[in-house]
């Protein structure tokens, strides 16, 4: 699973997501299909069935009426979408050959359930990863303390990292919004975070524009000129 394209905050992070990743085996192809596609986990990605997966054309499509908006949609098969959608067969076939259970999903458990509520998986996994902390719930019979654990992430915040992903990868926006089924830009852009880094890139861009970026060497990046005036400044 690629994260270069996360937010500052979340590259801070990326050790602890990497391990995530690593204990968290049932549930790893769901999740990077939700990282890669921005899709709603519950209602788009829980439910995905093999009949609305084409590797032939390289389109994963849902039909009207499944989607939150009631739009049919479309999302072309990446080569990590490819590896995803292929292991998942493979277990399926495995699983119909040795023990004749055919799984309807494309994300199952072991024995082909469809993959409903797996709340305890990711937080047992948030846990192991340090993405988690514990907090007071409330006291026991001799008045001490009661904790428990409560994951720092949610799979939501896939759909936000999706997004960002699509726009840093010059998608255009509209495409963008029909690729992940958002309807107006106000939500969409709400999703598409700029944080500290987009702005200094945005900087350095406009530099390149205008031609004013400074030639290479002449002052090397963090340095700063000091002023006066600025150090004044409260």
């Amino acid at each position: 699973m690629q994260v270069s394209q996360w937010s500052t905050s979340e590259r801070r992070l990326r050790e602890h997501w990497q391990h995530y990743w690593r204990t968290c085996q049932p549930l790893r192809g769901l999740l990077t299909f939700a990282y890669i596609t921005g899709w709603r986990i519950k209602s788009e990605v829980q439910s995905l069935k093999w009949s609305e997966v084409n590797l032939g054309t390289g389109v994963v499509r849902l039909e009207p009426g499944v989607t939150k908006n009631g739009e049919p949609r479309e999302f072309p098969i990446t080569e990590q979408l490819r590896l995803v959608i292929e292991t998942q067969a493979a277990k399926a076939e495995r699983l119909l050959q040795e023990r004749s259970i055919f799984a309807e999903h494309v994300f199952f458990w072991d024995d082909g359930r469809q993959i409903k509520n797996f709340r305890g998986s990711w937080l047992t996994a948030c846990v192991k990863a340090g993405l988690a902390e514990q907090r007071e719930v409330g006291k026991d019979a001799k008045g001490n303390a009661v904790f428990d654990w409560k994951a720092t992430r949610i799979p939501h915040d896939f759909r936000r990292t999706a997004i960002r992903n699509l726009i840093r990868a010059h998608v255009d926006r509209d495409t963008a919004m029909k690729l992940v089924g958002q309807l107006t830009p106000s939500v969409f852009s709400r999703y598409n975070i700029v944080d500290t880094k987009d702005l200094e890139q945005a900087g350095q861009r406009l530099d390149e524009y205008l031609g004013t970026k400074r030639a290479k060497g002449r002052q090397r990046a963090g340095e700063t000129r000091r002023f006066g005036v600025l150090d004044s400044r409260k």
